[in-house]
């Protein structure tokens, strides 16, 4: 049961009470003077008249001296898929707009909390974000994205250049519905930088450039028990000439300069010691292949992972498939847990039509507090280093490098038969990066 402000304890001055019962952010009124977002301190703000701390002891504000509008309600529901519910149990329904100030210019990465506790269904609760002016999310529908009761975040950098950080929130269906705001400096550029754009252009049969990316060889499962042995031959990875990179999977037996026989040959291209990034975006769109066993990934593994291993390195799921069931789309974070476990974060999207049937967008926004996956502009998993266990570590605050690859079998990807195709090809048509 959702409850309003007013009938849980005095309202706060800075609050004016509705006829229904809640209470409502008048316009200008304000708590302390908020502190500018620094190179160092972050600001953290939660739809509730006093501080919240959570399980990290990490302090958010009251978000009076931010936000413009509003009814304050809160829920002693559980919240599903965060480790510091008390965030998301508070809300601000119909919030029209943010002020946040920043000590200097730069772009500032905004994570936007939020969760269904008022039962509206799907379709029922519909709003946009902008920011500085540009929109910045558009049809927000948590109890679709995400489900009644369960966080979600809406995730985006923005450039700021005068000294405070305008977010608007417009409602189209029903009212909007915010828990918790967050902003982290990200950069000192004011303009996205393109920090890779490989569209694989040049001649038919050569190989991917090779001041970006580098085969890895070999054929002992990857440490996943994956069945094909990926080489550096033009058989398994080639451009086509049409602006595309060809990673192509074939059932033959091959013994590798290392000795090893495998049954399969194909192909993984990584860019390690080329190219990395730290936060901004990165995108590619791809066509993949489907047959049982077959498992194309586009993905990214911290440039550490040498040095620490995985999964302390962390790793960055963008797309995930797996041929036997070409409908869904899955996503996944996977990280360190104490006593050297694994966590792991995934989701899955089920698509109509399966998705081998044409060229689709695989995207990620990535910031110094979260991570948000996309599959053609939709966004269905969403994580914050918030929503993580004192247990588990976020192991995504450095640089990744990227991986493309077309594995056959292993242990998620399960194994081929005779029904899987003897040649089968991934088309990548661009990998692009900003930042």
């Amino acid at each position: 049961m959702v409850a309003a402000v007013a009938a849980l304890g005095p309202v706060s001055p800075a609050l004016m009470p509705t006829a229904q019962g809640g209470v409502l952010a008048t316009p200008g009124a304000a708590g302390p003077a908020p502190s500018p977002v620094t190179t160092t301190e972050p600001a953290r703000v939660v739809s509730w008249p006093s501080a919240i701390t959570d399980n990290g002891q990490r302090v958010w504000q009251p978000d009076l001296s931010y936000a413009t509008g509003g009814l304050l309600v809160d829920t002693q529901k559980a919240i599903a898929g965060t480790a510091n519910p008390m965030l998301y149990q508070h809300a601000r329904v119909g919030v029209s707009s943010y002020q946040f100030p920043v000590a200097q210019p730069g772009t500032y990465f905004v994570d936007i909390f939020t969760a269904e506790i008022e039962n509206a269904q799907p379709g029922q609760r519909r709003w946009n974000v902008t920011a500085e002016g540009q929109r910045a999310a558009t049809a927000v529908d948590v109890a679709y994205t995400a489900g009644q009761y369960r966080a979600w975040h809406v995730m985006f950098s923005v450039p700021v250049t005068d000294g405070t950080l305008n977010l608007g929130v417009q409602s189209t269906k029903g009212l909007s519905i915010v828990s918790a705001v967050e902003v982290d400096y990200q950069s000192a550029k004011t303009v996205p930088q393109p920090l890779l754009d490989d569209e694989f252009g040049g001649a038919a049969g050569q190989p991917a450039n090779p001041n970006i990316w580098t085969n890895d060889v070999g054929g002992k499962g990857w440490g996943n028990g994956m069945l094909e042995y990926d080489t550096d031959r033009r058989s398994n990875s080639r451009l086509d000439g049409h602006g595309h990179l060809m990673i192509i999977a074939r059932r033959q037996r091959y013994t590798g300069p290392d000795g090893v026989t495998d049954h399969w040959t194909s192909a993984r291209l990584k860019t390690l010691n080329h190219f990395t990034f730290q936060y901004g975006t990165a995108e590619a769109r791809i066509r993949v292949p489907s047959g049982k066993g077959l498992w194309p990934a586009f993905w990214g593994l911290g440039d550490n992972f040498t040095q620490v291993g995985w999964p302390a390195c962390g790793e960055i799921d963008v797309l995930e498939t797996r041929g036997a069931r070409p409908r869904f789309v899955y996503g996944a974070l996977h990280a360190l847990r104490q006593n050297a476990a694994t966590w792991t974060k995934a989701e899955k999207y089920l698509r109509t039509t399966p998705i081998s049937n044409s060229f689709h967008d695989y995207g990620m926004v990535w910031g110094p507090t979260g991570i948000a996956l996309s599959f053609d502009r939709h966004v269905f998993l969403t994580m914050s280093s918030v929503d993580v266990p004192t247990t588990e570590y976020w192991e995504f605050s450095h640089s990744f490098f990227l991986l493309l690859d077309l594995a056959v079998g292993g242990r998620w990807g399960g194994s081929p038969d005779r029904t899987t195709p003897s040649v089968s090809k991934m088309a990548v048509d661009y990998v692009r990066v900003t930042g």
